[in-house]
Parts: structure tokens; sequence; C-alpha cells
């Protein structure tokens, strides 16, 4: 089995992968021979622990890379985007045979590299803020442009063209003007027309040196770029293959939720041990067998119950005594059944009393 893949492949440039079984040195061309005898392979990283990133089989049917069908030759078209080493492994396997093959080769660096560049790394944008420096004074930390970056391989080519292309979540596609300076080319991010998010990629197209000039083309890497109206305070925003660490921010702390849990829960407890005091309170006056009302004594009515209390204490009762026909004294009291019941009882026990102790 003889396989055709080069020691070297670009990042994004699709490579045709061929293979082909020969019988005493002479290719093996039969037409009966595709459904019997299949042809799969493998992409595996060297430079790193990880699972095979391609998993496929080779067809002869004039699809994925195979220009003629049924001529013996089984291709696939193979596309990394990643540099790095790699590990190719092929397999061809009949009724009665098993073939194996192994390749290893390298993948360099894409031939185009695009990227977002601040105001003060632009090129292009020092040339602009020589031209008019108030102007650039004011976009300082918050302009931007897209950069794109040449290969060595690539800067020596003839008939270049390089395009950089926008496309909006809808599909529409627009072409974003370039400025060549030396071998790097730029725009401001203020050319995209209006604001959303768009994914750029810049493409080219050139001929390269070899046995007769052939013609290549090829992309860079997808970049996504968020462009929203932009105002004194608020910068342009931006999302790119690589990260940034944010800015530090000085958050309020805010008052936690615990807090706020023992405040209500404490308002609860406090209304909640009043009102059943409260209730407690109210029961026992209803129980109450006392029916004696709570007052401040007043003084002519204290001065009135010490004479009172003299003379109950004396052994005789006189009756004629001007505390018991005086009615200048007001007193009030209660008006109960019980009570005037009682004091009846009283008053008849201590009036029948006396005169049985003159007698």
């Amino acid at each position: 089995m003889l396989s055709s893949w080069p020691p070297t492949i670009k990042a994004g440039i699709p490579v045709v992968l061929e293979a082909q079984l020969f019988e005493s040195k002479k290719p093996v061309v039969l037409p009966r021979i595709g459904p019997v005898v299949r042809y799969a392979f493998q992409v595996t990283p060297t430079d790193k622990v990880s699972e095979p990133i391609l998993r496929e089989f080779l067809v002869d049917d004039g699809t994925l890379g195979d220009r003629i069908a049924d001529d013996g030759i089984f291709s696939h078209e193979i596309t990394i985007q990643d540099p790095g080493e790699y590990r190719l492994q092929l397999l061809a396997t009949g009724p009665t045979f098993e073939r194996h093959q192994q390749i290893l080769f390298r993948v360099k660096p894409r031939l185009l590299m695009l990227e977002v560049i601040p105001q003060e790394e632009s090129i292009l944008g020092a040339q602009q803020a020589n031209q008019n420096p108030e102007q650039a004074a004011e976009g300082a930390g918050v302009n931007e442009y897209f950069r794109v970056k040449l290969s060595s391989e690539l800067q020596g080519a003839k008939k270049l063209e390089i395009d950089l292309i926008a496309e909006d979540k809808e599909g529409s596609r627009y072409k974003l003007p370039l400025k060549k300076i030396d071998n790097i080319y730029e725009t401001p991010v203020s050319n995209l027309p209006p604001d959303g998010v768009w994914q750029l990629r810049a493409v080219f197209s050139a001929e390269v040196k070899g046995k007769g000039n052939r013609r290549i083309k090829g992309d860079s890497q997808d970049l996504e770029y968020v462009k929203i109206k932009r105002d004194e305070t608020e910068p342009v925003i931006r999302v790119v293959e690589e990260t940034k660490a944010p800015e530090p921010k000085v958050e309020e702390k805010p008052m936690h939720w615990m807090v706020v849990l023992l405040i209500i829960t404490g308002v609860n407890l406090v209304g909640g041990g009043a009102g059943y005091f409260y209730l407690m309170n109210q029961q026992k006056s209803l129980v109450s067998t006392s029916d004696e009302l709570k007052f401040e004594p007043h003084d002519e009515i204290q001065s009135f119950i010490d004479q009172l209390k003299d003379k109950v204490s004396n052994e005789e009762v006189n009756l004629d005594d001007p505390i018991f026909t005086d009615d200048s004294i007001e007193i009030q009291v209660m008006d109960r059944t019980s009570r005037s019941s009682s004091s009846d009882v009283v008053v008849e026990s201590n009036a029948e009393a006396t005169p049985s102790e003159e007698g």
C-alpha cells in the first residue's frame, strides 16, 4: 500500500490524503475492489496526551477530495486547525489481507493571523494620531483595529490578494477595506457597518514558487467581535479567542440574607411575646374572683377610711356619730349586689350586738 501525505502542512489549509494498493509493483485499478477493500485513517497529536482528533474512511467516488471516481485511488480531504506534531495511521482491510501504515508530520501555524489590537499598538492608528492628535487623544484606550499578519512563507508570494470578510447573524457578508503597511494589513473597527455580533475571517489567494507556479488559497482563524454603540463611559466590548483577566472591581457588600432573616425573626418574637403576655393578663382578669376596683387613693377618702377604722376598733359604736350622718362626704361605692348584701349582714350583726353589750 502506498500513500501520499506531506511531512509538513499548514494549519487551516486542506490537504488530500491518498492511498492505493499495489500488486507486484503494479497499481490495483479494479472498480469491483471498492466494495471489498476498506480504507480508514485517524490523526492523533503526539506533542500532548490526547484522543484522535480525526477518524474517517477514504472514498473512491469523486467526493471528499477524491479527484477521479473508481480509479483505485482512495482519498479524503483533511484540515487541521491547531499547529503541532501529529501521527497519521492508515489502515486497508480486505477479505484476506490487512495493511498498516504510520506517518509522522507537523502542522505549521497559519499563513494568515487575524487579531484585534488597541490604538496604541496599531501602526495605522499611530499614523492617524500624527495627522489628528486631538481626535487620537479622545480615542486613546477606546478605539481598536483589526490586524492581518502574514507568515514568512506568504510574504514572498506573487499576486497576493487578501480580504477581510465580516458576517452578521443574518448571514449578510461585508468586505472591510484593508490598508497595507509593510507585511501587515490593518483597518479600524469603526469600519464595521452596524452594531451587533460579527464573525470575521481573513482570506487570501496567491501564487507560490515550485514546479510551475501554482495558486494556493487559505484563511485565518475565525474571530468573533461584538460591536456596540459607544459613549463616554462605556468602551467597545469585544469577544475574541484570547481571554483577558477582568479588571478588579470594588463590589458593594450587600446586607446578608441571614441578617435580614434574624431581624425579621426578632421582630416576630417580640410581637408574639407581647401578644402572649397580653392575652394571659386578660385571662387572669376574667377568672379573678376579686371585684375590687383599683384606683389611686384620694386624700379626703383616705382620711375618712382612717377615721372609720378608728371607730370600728372601739368596743362601742355610736350610731349618732356625725361620720354616719354627714352627707357632705361623697363616697363612690361600686354597685354590686353581692357586696351590698354582705355589708347589710355585717351592719345588722353589729347593730344587734351593740344593745346586748350595753345590757
